[in-house]
């Protein structure tokens, strides 16, 4: 009984610390003032134990569609009003905070450890400051161009080219710049 109370506090701990590390003062920005408590309680809402369950990268992509729409629609209202953000798009700024926080979550966790390499494969880049200047190719200059579905997966889908390369080249190579966690 013990083992399984501490277990439950380890992984609310894990959770809340990994809120912690992806809702900086960055993203906190994006918001109208006095939402903080508001999208911390949306992120502990995500469904993240369902991705132990993903081996595939159309899998992955369903489960995350069908979170970025729910996780989307649910913080909408806590957007600044100035900030260019579409209710019908939730692949620019909710995308980013979901990716950050799933990518926290798996890459730091005891949980996902084993399956480290797939989950690298099949997630998708926090599209970041940091991406964008490491990959100029992708021709966005700040996360509010991603104005659709399509526009998002041409990115992800450009990341994961690199990924399945055989040989790093000078474009790929890009990728060891970014961090897994928090990249702003």
């Amino acid at each position: 009984m013990i083992s399984v109370k501490l277990g439950e506090n380890l992984i609310q701990d894990l959770f809340k610390h990994a809120q912690n590390e992806v809702l900086t003062s960055r993203e906190y920005g994006l918001l109208k003032k006095g939402c903080k408590e508001q999208l911390i309680a949306e992120m502990g809402k995500l469904d993240i134990n369902y991705i132990i369950n993903i081996e595939t990268r159309a899998d992955y992509d369903i489960w995350f569609d069908e979170t970025a729409k729910e996780f989307h629609t649910r913080i909408y209202p806590l957007f600044r009003d100035n900030l260019n953000v579409d209710i019908n798009n939730p692949y620019s700024y909710s995308g980013r905070l979901i990716t950050q926080y799933v990518k926290y979550l798996t890459f730091y966790s005891p949980t996902f450890f084993d399956d480290a390499e797939t989950y690298l494969r099949i997630q998708h880049p926090i599209i970041s400051s940091a991406f964008i200047k490491a990959f100029p190719v992708i021709e966005i200059s700040r996360i509010s161009e991603i104005k659709s579905k399509e526009d998002y997966y041409e990115i992800v889908n450009y990341y994961r080219e690199l990924l399945d390369r055989d040989v790093v080249d000078e474009e790929s190579s890009a990728i060891f710049g970014l961090k897994l966690g928090i990249e702003i």
